[in-house]
């Protein structure tokens, strides 16, 4: 038997060589998995400085679900085009699957975002340029997933960027910063579907076998399972926990951990601008998901009818995360974070007006009627939280290690 306990990556350099390869091909793809992307290139190896540690230490924390029984998973990247990203699970082995042509698009739209963060705001320094950032179609059109960048040009850029794994370059973040930060929000987000339950409880309810983040697979009229809510709210409730997770684990390595991209940068980081890279990330994944549904439902649709969360509400849980984490690491970065990540979102507009709408759900001192509006519906949803935890209980996992702790008490 294969073993892939704890949280296993087939990381493209190590190719068939790893344990994680031969457990794909002898079960996975016999079971219907996509095979690997495993190309050995600059942006396989950004994936590689991104995830690394992340992955590590969500392994050493030793999740078990109430039966006792460890968790056990793959990730990798696939060569499938039509993968974006999802969550499966084959046999006891929860599958996170990312799509290769998927991280192509998210390098061009990182690359396209450039003029933009050359304009944003630093602490104590002038911006480069002050003349409001070009719009750019091509930007918008990745936002909408209506065009594709080639993998010649995807590979291009990430060779332009900092050496991956390089340490205390002394140099600024830009656009690879916000990739890292994207590739971290989506895999921690599919992560903690596996690890929250959500996976075996829609495998259970509604016997669909992958959790797609795009896929009509999701779209469904009518209860889920046996639960008695509609499947649009409990679809969307199960994406914000993922989000919270994937929110809190990020943004508690990027102030309290480790950040890979601060590694590159440093050996200091500031970290208000850091914070504002990170909430631009955080426009990108909701906005991309938030159009990829509008694509699925259609125009006419309301934006609680998906099953994502309308992007406001889920832009604002992002925020309001972060916020508390800022907040119990020094209270002066909040708002600090706060009026720059304000001001940032009008250039990040004028770029594209896919980000538009966000502007109304930036927190600055006071909540607007649109984050009031937003926050009844949060709690419309949650009164599905008693009956959807006590369901997901089976299926879900807990840590029973903390890593930290343990170097602590080796040092």
């Amino acid at each position: 038997m294969i073993d892939t306990s704890g949280v296993n990556v087939l990381w493209p350099h190590q190719g068939q060589e790893q344990s994680e390869h031969t457990w794909l091909v002898t079960v996975g793809e016999p079971a219907g998995l996509p095979p690997p992307y495993l190309e050995d290139n600059a942006l396989t190896r950004h994936l590689l400085s991104a995830l690394f540690f992340m992955s590590l230490e969500l392994s050493h924390r030793n999740h078990v679900n109430p039966r006792a029984e460890g968790f056990r998973s793959v990730a990798y990247v696939a060569s499938d085009p039509s993968i974006t990203a999802c969550c499966t699970k084959v046999g006891d082995t929860h599958v996170v699957i990312v799509g290769v042509q998927w991280l192509f698009r998210l390098v061009g739209l990182c690359d396209r975002l450039r003029p933009a963060l050359a304009r944003r705001p630093r602490a104590g320094r002038p911006v480069a340029d002050e003349t409001p950032a070009p719009a750019s179609e091509e930007l918008t059109e990745l936002l909408w997933g209506r065009t594709d960048i080639e993998a010649a040009e995807a590979l291009a850029i990430a060779e332009s960027w900092p050496e991956a794994g390089a340490e205390s370059l002394g140099i600024q973040m830009d656009a690879w910063t916000v990739f890292y930060d994207l590739v971290r929000l989506v895999f921690m987000h599919e992560w903690a579907h596996a690890l929250c339950g959500h996976v075996g409880l829609f495998q259970q309810e509604l016997g669909v076998m992958r959790f797609h983040e795009s896929s009509v697979d999701r779209a469904s009229e009518g209860d889920f399972g046996q639960l008695g809510f509609p499947t649009s709210e409990v679809m969307q409730c199960l994406e914000m926990h993922a989000d919270e997770f994937s929110v809190r684990a990020n943004v508690g390595e990027l102030l309290y951990g480790y950040d890979p991209a601060g590694r590159v940068a440093g050996p200091k980081t500031d970290l208000i601008d850091r914070m504002l890279l990170y909430n631009t990330a955080c426009c990108v994944f909701t906005v991309i998901w938030a159009l990829d549904e509008l694509k699925l439902q259609g125009d006419e649709a309301p934006a609680t009818a998906g099953t994502h969360p309308p992007v406001g509400l889920r832009y604002d849980r992002f925020r309001n995360f972060q916020r508390q984490f800022s907040a119990s690491y020094n209270p002066q970065l909040v708002s600090a974070v706060d009026a720059f990540s304000f001001g940032f979102v009008d250039t990040l507009t004028d770029a594209s007006g896919c980000f538009g709408g966000l502007a109304g759900w930036t927190p600055m001192l006071a909540r607007t009627p649109a984050m009031k509006s937003h926050e009844a519906y949060e709690q419309y949803l949650m009164r599905i939280g008693p009956v959807l935890w006590e369901a997901i209980g089976e299926h879900a996992f807990r840590p029973t290690a903390d890593p930290r702790a343990d170097s602590d008490d080796d040092a």
